[in-house]
């Protein structure tokens, strides 16, 4: 292995990368961008981007090499057709008959187990892992670092590596594979993942996630590798080159946003969605309930649409759609409040990369859902980001009655906004990584 500080020739694998719209595709962007402009020879493999796939992911301009590798035509057009069929946070099939009965079947699967959806096995990606293979394998790394998801790219090191194409190789899990808090698997494929999840890890030099609670289940596979923590960030200079125009046109509403997509059950909004529904109700409340506008920007969801006719907020609640990374961050920054929903199940480490955008935007968070031992929850304490109030209702009634009345302040404070995108700023987290190479 070279010298660390010795200009090295790095790849990197991983599927998500601008210009697809994905918070996945901000971590390996920001590890080529800074290795290559602290003078290391980097390259990028990557896959097309479906034709259904949200893109024009806002990044700076980059001077580092990206091979571009489609999947297979037939299954461009299997993943595309599969995809209008059980698009993502859909409702489900309303057919009757033998086919209806199918299609809501496999739409429930896919959506509980996560196949053909990058997470889990099979997936549409284990056909990119051949033709991928095959652009890279004449080259000599120095340096591999693949990330999950999907699991293609960890197979693609795994080929490199045995070929010895690579001196040092880096498995990156953004997420868990087997031990994936929203995908469970299905029988007998995930027998097969944990087999080849082991194999994986055991076989790369380092691994890497974010946060230090899945570092220790990752650990535990491993016992005599090191595994880092290199957690999702945020650019540091990003928000100081935004547009400065306000991206809402009116400041007569009370603005709480919400952007990303959402997990049905698994990351619930609907505390917020009762507890705007109780302050509606009441005759104190009511008029200031009514200067509540919440937004969210995202991929449409039945879900949030079944939330708004429940609680009757359909004056209240926006949803706008997938909007551009830039058009994302103007809103964070512009809204009044910005909504975070934790993981409804007892799973610590989860740390999104929605969670750090959120933190250095200067707006305050408000959490809602999750478990005592969540780590997003706190990671927001621990700085001063905002306000925690999981499942109880009337904790955040509370908090939006005195926040209307101007009783508590719009915004946290600069010094802890600072201080935390130090601590995560994504070009310290790269060359964290980069030191963390033995």
């Amino acid at each position: 292995m070279q010298k660390r500080f010795s200009p090295m020739r790095i790849l990197i694998i991983s599927s998500y990368f601008p210009p697809l719209n994905a918070i996945g595709s901000l971590r390996p962007y920001s590890w080529a961008k800074t290795w290559q402009d602290d003078g290391h020879d980097v390259t990028v493999l990557t896959c097309e981007p479906p034709s259904h796939a949200s893109q024009g992911l806002d990044v700076e301009e980059f001077n580092f090499d990206v091979i571009r590798v489609p999947l297979p035509r037939f299954i461009r057009k299997l993943q595309d057709r599969f995809h209008r069929s059980a698009p993502s946070n859909s409702p489900p099939s309303k057919e009757t008959g033998s086919r209806g009965v199918l299609r809501k079947l496999i739409e429930k699967t896919r959506k509980r187990t996560g196949i053909f959806s990058t997470s889990r096995m099979p997936d549409f990606h284990a056909w990119w892992v051949a033709p991928a293979y095959h652009r890279v394998c004449a080259g000599q790394w120095d340096l591999v670092v693949s990330t999950y998801t999907p699991y293609a790219s960890h197979l693609i090191a795994r080929r490199l590596q045995r070929i010895n194409r690579v001196a040092y190789w880096v498995a990156d899990f953004r997420d868990l594979w087997t031990d994936n808090q929203v995908h469970s698997g299905l029988f007998p494929f995930n027998q097969r993942e944990r087999w080849l999840e082991r194999r994986i890890v055991q076989g790369a030099d380092m691994v890497t996630t974010v946060s230090d609670p899945l570092a220790d289940r990752l650990q535990k596979l491993l016992p005599k590798r090191p595994v880092v923590t290199i957690e999702n960030g945020v650019f540091a200079q990003e928000l100081d080159l935004l547009d400065p125009e306000p991206y809402f046109n009116s400041t007569d509403k009370f603005r709480i946003a919400y952007t990303g997509t959402t997990y049905p059950e698994k990351r619930d909004p609907g505390p917020l969605f009762q507890a705007i529904s109780a302050l509606k109700r009441s005759p104190q409340t009511a008029v200031l309930a009514n200067q509540i506008e919440v937004i969210f920007a995202g991929r449409p969801s039945s879900y949030i649409e079944c939330l708004i006719d429940q609680y009757e907020l359909c004056s209240q609640v926006r949803c706008i759609g997938v909007v551009s990374r830039s058009d994302a961050l103007r809103i964070q920054r512009d809204a009044d409040l910005l909504l975070f929903t934790a993981w409804s199940a007892n799973y610590a480490g989860i740390l999104t990369g929605k969670l750090f955008e959120y933190g250095a935007s200067g707006t305050p968070i408000l959490s809602v859902g999750g478990h005592p031992n969540d780590s997003s929850d706190r990671l927001i304490l621990e700085y001063g980001l905002g306000w925690v109030c999981r499942n109880d209702i009337d904790a955040i009634q509370r908090y939006l009655k005195t926040i209307l009345a101007g009783d508590l302040p719009c915004s946290h404070d600069d010094a802890q906004r600072d201080r935390f995108v130090h601590r995560f700023d994504r070009n310290r987290l790269a060359r964290k990584l980069l030191e963390s190479v033995r």
